[in-house]
């Protein structure tokens, strides 16, 4: 444990780095279908009646370790305060955190022939997010993308946060 590092932080930290261990996994098995990705970024737009970008405590935590800005206006907005809402990360068409996107943007593919298969690696991949934040005893919740940034805000131990500015990070 390095100097200043509470239990609190190793357990993010910890789950942290299983998330991205499941995400290469995932994409690995993704791989297939996302072939067919046409990389116009309409899968990261959102609207309060349509299609909406869920995350987990471990997931929002893992955005903003990434340790990309984001506009913080709609940052813990509900999606029904929202008109249409990019992901924050959005960078142009493309993600500015791919390496840190969510469970489901890994499963969104563009061909709607791989419905089936998308339902079922969601679903597996989450329920082994879950597994993660229950075995490193990490806060849990399944919320829309903008109300879980601004929830994890939150939950994040101060110092954790204010070593990612330390860092360089500018995360919020």
């Amino acid at each position: 444990m390095a100097t200043g590092d509470t239990p609190d932080m190793i357990r993010w930290e910890t789950a942290i780095a299983e998330l991205l261990a499941l995400y290469c996994r995932l994409d690995e098995e993704i791989r297939p279908f996302a072939q067919n990705c046409r990389a116009d970024g309409n899968c990261c737009r959102f609207e309060p009646d349509g299609p909406m970008l869920y995350l987990t405590a471990i997931e929002a935590a893992a955005m903003v370790f990434s340790g990309r800005s984001v506009e913080s206006a709609s940052i813990g907005q509900p999606i029904s305060a929202l008109s249409s809402r990019p992901c924050p990360f959005l960078d142009g068409c493309r993600c500015g955190i791919r390496k840190y996107r969510a469970i489901g943007c890994r499963t969104f593919f563009c061909n709607p022939k791989w419905e089936n298969e998308r339902q079922r690696l969601h679903e597996d991949y989450l329920i082994e997010t879950r597994l993660i934040e229950n075995r490193v005893q990490i806060s849990s919740f399944y919320l829309p993308l903008h109300e879980a940034l601004g929830e994890i805000k939150n939950l994040l131990p101060p110092k954790w946060k204010l070593s990612f500015q330390s860092k360089g990070h500018n995360a919020f």
